[in-house]
């Protein structure tokens, strides 16, 4: 995901692997323990928050899909199984553009476990009127 090098070590997997056809991007990512978001959530043992699924999701879809940026809000999303750290996922995103939504999903690699998937809203830049 395109950010400084160190960013990409403390808030975003490490990226494997890039798929992109159309409007469809797949990322092979491994969840390193480093990344920030995992400090003290929690102590007993560090899980993914949702939060930065999510974070991570509109982050690919911007940038290998070129989709606004304005979080409208979500729909139909499920945290199914925690990601933890070390692990590797597959970041599956496609966009609606018809619908400005962004269909998700996070997955094993084999394809057999689904961690979280949902919709997201992203809503075009406004234009000023003056």
């Amino acid at each position: 995901m395109n950010r400084e090098k160190r960013d990409q070590q403390t808030r975003f997997p490490t990226v494997l692997q890039e798929t992109v056809r159309g409007n469809v991007c797949e990322l092979l990512c491994r969840i390193d323990p480093e990344i920030i978001y995992f400090s003290g959530h929690f102590d007993a043992q560090p899980v993914l928050p949702g939060v930065a699924q999510l974070e991570w999701a509109v982050t690919c879809a911007v940038t290998y899909l070129q989709t606004p940026d304005q979080f409208g809000g979500m729909e139909s999303v499920k945290f199914q199984a925690p990601i933890l750290p070390a692990a590797t996922v597959v970041l599956a995103v496609e966009w609606l553009p018809e619908k400005h939504k962004l269909k998700f999903a996070y997955r094993s690699p084999d394809g057999h476990h689904q961690h979280a998937s949902g919709v997201i809203s992203l809503l075009p830049a406004c234009r000023s009127a003056i």
